[in-house]
């Protein structure tokens, strides 16, 4: 369990960056793993307002990857973490562009 808590913390990490670089805010995170025969299955949460810090993307990653597990008992081969209802920040307007 722990190994697969540490690669959904780096996963979330590298999410995260990409966010911070696109200035954009999500709504839902997703768990993502892949079992040893090659099925993919997802577990997903949406939250009630957009959001975009790394703590957020981690804890949910975390619960979602706790709850996934617990309710399939499968070997894992690989994991993923995915954000989803994206939302592109919006800055203040300039005198220029009126």
């Amino acid at each position: 369990l722990q190994v697969i808590l540490d690669a959904v913390d780096k996963l979330s990490e590298d999410v995260y960056r990409k966010l911070e670089a696109r200035k954009l805010s999500f709504k839902s995170v997703s768990f993502i793993a892949i079992s040893t025969d090659l099925k993919t299955r997802t577990k997903s949460h949406t939250l009630g307002s957009p959001a975009k810090n790394l703590d957020t993307i981690r804890t949910e990653a975390r619960e979602l990857a706790k709850a996934f597990l617990s309710e399939n008992p499968v070997a894992i081969r690989r994991v993923g973490v995915r954000v989803a209802n994206l939302i592109k920040e919006k800055g203040q307007r300039t005198l220029g562009e009126f």
